[in-house]
């Protein structure tokens, strides 16, 4: 949204607020582009001109805060694991964060729009980690041939699981612990 005005842009970025704390403040059933426009202090026409579709207006409020959590590849393959498995532990374990993540998992069984939404952001909230495997096996790090889906569901698997299952602290030790084992497995098919 780079060639938007100043003051367009604000609007945009005071909308996707509004809308996330309508969600976080009122829950999924009041998130309705009338209430956010309320909310927002602007027109309805505003919000349904650019967002026609509730599930336009949840998806890019999503991924506006889910953007800001990402870290920034430095080439050492366990390092920037670590950090970026450290961004989304503390997005998912921010009550407000871990609440709508929660809600959306749920959803995502029983509504398309919100089910398009879920996977559209696992896309967009994995692009890192995507990055990271693609650039090692460039380099060497991790054989040149692997499935990287399965990589990150074996690194991301463990957090959510002890987040939303158990109940446990995801503390720094877990997640290297985590990065540890999935690279050991990872890289036992490189030549010595």
């Amino acid at each position: 949204m780079g060639d938007l005005d100043p003051r367009a842009e604000r609007t945009r970025r005071n909308v996707l607020a509004a809308a996330l704390d309508v969600l976080r403040g009122e829950g999924w059933d009041a998130l309705t582009q009338a209430r956010v426009a309320q909310r927002a202090g602007v027109g309805r026409a505003t919000v349904y001109r650019h967002w026609p579709k509730v599930s336009d207006l949840l998806f890019d409020a999503l991924s506006e805060a889910e953007l800001k959590d990402h870290t920034v590849p430095t080439g050492d393959l366990q390092r920037d694991l670590i950090d970026e498995l450290l961004a989304f532990k503390r997005s998912m374990t921010n009550d407000q964060s871990g609440r709508i993540m929660t809600a959306l998992i749920d959803r995502a069984e029983w509504d398309d729009d919100i089910a398009a939404i879920r996977r559209r952001l696992s896309a967009n909230g994995t692009s890192v980690l995507q990055r990271i495997l693609r650039a090692a096996r460039e380099r060497g790090d991790l054989p040149s041939t692997g499935d990287d889906q399965l990589l990150i569901t074996q690194l991301v698997g463990p957090l959510t699981f002890r987040r939303f299952f158990t109940g446990r602290p995801v503390t720094k030790r877990f997640v290297a612990d985590v990065v540890d084992q999935v690279l050991r497995a990872a890289r036992a098919d490189l030549p010595r």
